[in-house]
């Protein structure tokens, strides 16, 4: 889920930017003497860090919060406020979420301490398949297609993940290493590794498929309610089947 450096075993102070809190805890727990805090996006069309000590949407047991994770609300694309830098920057996929990803890269290294690090990880769209069986007419090689133009006309853009290299040079940053990866759209691998990713991402992506693209498709392409529901429809059974052998690079 993330490839921090080991040197952060000692005590560090890092920040995740992402929309989920599970790496941000699983972070905190492994890591008991660093102070972990984090950004998280609720909504396609915002980006924002929230306070985990605040009312959300849902309950949040504090029992299972370890006490070295805080949580704020702020807005990720202004001029951040924190007056101590950090050790450790994670960002996870927040494509979609800003209007100046270069804005954003140079902010991360002003806030970052001399030698601290920063992680970026995205996919690729759209999907692809080796052996050609997601076609370019299908539903989920669709899905992907549309949600990246919903985004763009909305003007927060799927950026290309290759451009984070260059990004990152022009902020300032050094030493840095690229590592791709592959997310299965099931469990079709015959690899039990690739197998279990893929059912990790099938899982992750079937059920935030509403979430993902339903204001993306309803505000930037102006699909309706219904259009959107069968949509998805098509595009979860597709997701579902093994014999479509696709997979998005991470």
């Amino acid at each position: 889920m993330s490839t921090p450096p080991s040197e952060f075993s000692m005590s560090v102070q890092a920040q995740e930017f992402g929309p989920s809190s599970s790496m941000t805890g699983i972070l905190a727990d492994e890591h008991p003497h660093a102070e972990i805090g984090r950004w998280h996006r609720y909504r396609r069309d915002s980006a924002s860090f929230v306070n985990i000590t605040i009312p959300q949407l849902s309950t949040t047991d504090d029992a299972s919060v370890p006490p070295n994770c805080t949580f704020e609300i702020d807005d990720a694309e202004q001029e951040w406020t924190w007056t101590k830098p950090f050790d450790y920057i994670f960002v996870r996929l927040m494509s979609g979420s800003f209007t100046d990803w270069d804005k954003f890269t140079k902010q991360c290294y002003k806030n970052l301490e001399p030698g601290g690090w920063l992680e970026i990880i995205d996919p690729t769209f759209p999907a692809k398949s080796d052996d050609g069986t997601l076609k370019p007419a299908s539903p989920l090689h669709k899905w992907d297609e549309l949600t990246v133009k919903g985004a763009a006309t909305l003007g927060r853009p799927f950026i290309e993940t290759d451009d984070h290299e260059r990004r990152m040079k022009e902020a300032g940053f050094i030493n840095i290493t690229k590592k791709t990866f592959k997310w299965p759209s099931n469990t079709w691998p015959k690899d039990p590794k690739y197998k279990e990713i893929g059912l990790w991402t099938l899982a992750n992506i079937e059920r935030n498929l509403e979430s993902i693209s339903s204001f993306l498709l309803r505000q930037g392409l102006g699909m309706t309610h219904e259009e959107i529901v069968v949509f998805i429809a098509n595009v979860r059974e597709e997701m579902r089947n093994t014999k479509v052998h696709a997979y998005w690079e991470v």
